[in-house]
């Protein structure tokens, strides 16, 4: 096993230990999993914050499935007292993408305390994750509340314990809403139908009032002209103006009962609109959720496909095999990264290209192996839809990869990455670097290599158009227009 990760990178040859140890000993084999770790760090030891904090948890762990519960709580203790220098090595590196820091840390030592009746230490750790979700999952706050919810209650802190239990319960059953939610959206069509027709006999109302409201004054000034026109007959003009008054009054009444009625009516309703606007708030909030459950899990599945790929590279011997597999891992990755991307970002539609490209080079830098050559990124502030990331990410892999290997001949050198906004939502991107360039009578069109057959094919995917020239360098060129919400 340590011979097969020689050939890994520093990064992931520490995390497939990580892994390997925590695998061990869940499987019930702590004590071999405490001698693999142990060859393994005598063998490779390491300087960075961040796999000394993840073997810390390891350790403390493997201590506590032996059932050294000192040693254990130290390692816990450890891990913890890492936790803020992880975070800062984070700050520094790009990309880094196992870590603890943060949430992490404190929901594993909450989690030892609360398995071991330590109900208050565990408490209070496990609270503080839920303060701190820089490195948080879905998972581990659902996981987080139920040990709050054991906590409090052996505490007899039952109010707490109660609420912890009613968010656990509905983190696991928020996936099996889609029928609620169905019923909400037949619910508010069925308002707005309701609400319509009472608009319109409240209108209907109104016309009866001001009718009624023009008989009466008509009626007013009969009784009037009447009175100055035929004196001898005012006792009994006045006598039959009154009744009809009355009558009158009388309708009045009735229609402002039924007016009132009908604004009770609408109070009631309006009242039950606002409910279900704060039930659509809620369903909104639990739909981003889910957008950001699905990237989280399709980048975790993309990372599986990844370590398969990396598993599969370590026990070939055919050198082409080999760089055929670590190309395919390369463009997973890119597309992984944009996955990765939209699950820790607000923006759950757009993928903020500066950051991506950012990460994207540090990722091929690190794989590829790169110390002699010079990246410089040009990158707009642009925000691009997850139709036009993909394709735009494998381009980028492509033309960088491609940039890496046979520019430069192992020497020195530079390669540009821009990507401009123009007018009229039209972008360019341009991989540009300054090795020795295309051979003689190299026609783009007419190649048969996969990469140039792949950017060719991504183009027209994105409807825009591929340029590549040779002078003085290579340089890539992509240009197309933006998608616009």
């Amino acid at each position: 096993m340590l011979q097969y990760d020689i050939s890994k990178s520093d990064r992931d040859k520490y995390v497939d230990c990580y892994k390997i140890a925590n695998f061990m000993a869940s499987g019930g084999a702590p004590k071999k999993a405490f001698r693999f770790l142990n060859d393994f760090l005598k063998k490779y030891p390491t300087l960075s914050v961040n796999n000394r904090e993840l073997f810390a948890s390891t350790y403390g762990y493997i201590y506590d499935l032996l059932g050294n519960q000192n040693l254990a709580e130290q390692s816990y203790l450890e891990m913890l007292r890492l936790d803020q220098a992880a975070d800062q090595e984070n700050g520094k590196r790009i990309g880094y993408h196992l870590t603890l820091a943060g949430g992490g840390a404190l929901f594993i030592i909450g989690k030892y305390y609360t398995q071991h009746h330590r109900f208050k230490e565990g408490k209070k750790y496990l609270e503080a994750s839920l303060k701190d979700p820089q490195y948080f999952d879905r998972d581990q706050e659902l996981d987080t509340h139920k040990l709050l919810f054991k906590a409090d209650s052996a505490l007899g802190n039952f109010i707490p314990a109660i609420r912890h239990f009613a968010r656990h319960k509905a983190l696991d059953d928020s996936i099996n809403n889609l029928a609620a939610r169905q019923k909400i959206s037949e619910l508010n069509i069925k308002y707005e139908a309701d609400k319509k027709s009472k608009d319109i006999k409240l209108l209907e109302n109104k016309q009866k009032l001001q009718e009624a409201v023009i008989e009466r004054s008509n009626t007013i000034r009969d009784v009037m002209i009447g009175g100055v026109v035929v004196l001898l007959l005012l006792a009994t003009l006045a006598f039959w103006g009154f009744k009809s008054k009355q009558k009158i009054n009388r309708r009045l009444e009735s229609q402002q009962e039924a007016i009132n009625t009908q604004n009770i009516i609408l109070q009631r309703l309006l009242y039950e609109k606002d409910g279900l606007l704060a039930d659509k708030d809620g369903l909104l909030k639990e739909k981003d959720w889910l957008l950001r459950e699905v990237h989280h899990r399709v980048k975790n599945n993309l990372q599986i496909i990844m370590s398969l790929l990396r598993a599969q590279a370590g026990f070939l011997q055919n050198a082409d095999a080999k760089e055929a597999i670590a190309e395919s891992e390369n463009r997973v990755n890119a597309i992984a990264l944009i996955h990765q991307k939209l699950y820790n970002n607000d923006q759950i539609a757009t993928i903020n290209m500066p950051a991506y490209v950012s990460d994207l080079v540090n990722n091929l830098s690190n794989g590829l192996g790169v110390k002699k050559i010079k990246f410089i990124q040009a990158i707009d502030s642009l925000h691009i839809e997850l139709s036009q990331a993909v394709p735009v990410g494998l381009i980028l892999n492509e033309a960088i990869t491609n940039a890496v290997k046979y520019a430069f001949n192992g020497e020195a050198g530079q390669i540009t990455i821009s990507f401009a906004k123009g007018e009229h939502d039209l972008v360019k991107l341009t991989v540009a670097d300054n090795g020795r360039g295309l051979p003689e009578n190299f026609d783009a069109m007419q190649n048969k290599s996969l990469g140039l057959q792949m950017m060719n094919g991504l183009t027209r995917q994105l409807r825009g158009v591929f340029e590549i020239s040779g002078l003085g360098g290579v340089t890539v060129s992509l240009r197309f227009k933006l998608h616009v919400n």
